[in-house]
């Protein structure tokens, strides 16, 4: 399950970014990149989990 502090990659793109869940709706999540300044709305189908952000960071 996607969580909002999860970092994530959106399956078949084409960069290699990474996202933070900023915030979780129905079947929805608003990421926050953290390699650019860039904001972005998408499908959690299209998720790849990765880590907790917390687990990064302690």
């Amino acid at each position: 399950m996607i969580e909002v502090g999860d970092l994530v990659r959106i399956e078949d793109q084409l960069e290699d970014l990474t996202y933070e869940v900023t915030y979780v709706i129905e079947q929805r999540a608003t990421l926050k990149a953290r390699e650019l300044p860039l904001t972005t709305i998408v499908p959690l189908s299209c998720l790849t989990k990765a880590e907790k952000v917390n687990d990064l960071w302690s």
